[in-house]
């Protein structure tokens, strides 16, 4: 796992800033450790025209678990498949960042070994 400092994330908006008690704590006698945790992950598009960039996932915080089955929910265009893209790879994050066991996203090659995905169909 990296250093702590490695994931401290500079927030533009202060009431962006993640809060302690907007994750859920991993009960200490969990039997399932940790394999993915996400921090601030953010995917902003610059759409032609447009001064403001299009944010499409922001600030994204999450942590799954080893043997669990994990489902992202939301409406059509809440930022899902963005989210998927980030994490494995097809989209490179604006802002912030994930480890798979100990991995960071820059080291996207350890993490394609280890997932997969499958795109959905029409």
């Amino acid at each position: 796992m990296p250093d702590e400092d490695y994931f401290e994330i500079e927030m533009e908006d202060e009431e962006e800033d993640l809060k302690p008690d907007m994750i859920e704590a991993i009960p200490e006698n969990a039997c399932l450790q940790e394999a993915l945790r996400v921090l601030c992950l953010r995917k902003e598009f610059q759409v032609p025209g447009e001064e403001t960039p299009l944010v499409a996932v922001s600030n994204l915080n999450m942590t799954m678990l080893e043997g669990q089955i994990t489902a992202l929910l939301g409406h059509n265009g809440a930022g899902k498949t963005t989210a998927i893209s980030l994490l494995t790879g097809l989209l490179e994050p604006t802002r912030g960042v994930a480890t798979y066991r100990g991995r960071t996203t820059l080291d996207m090659d350890a993490w394609r070994g280890n997932i997969g995905y499958s795109l959905p169909t029409a």
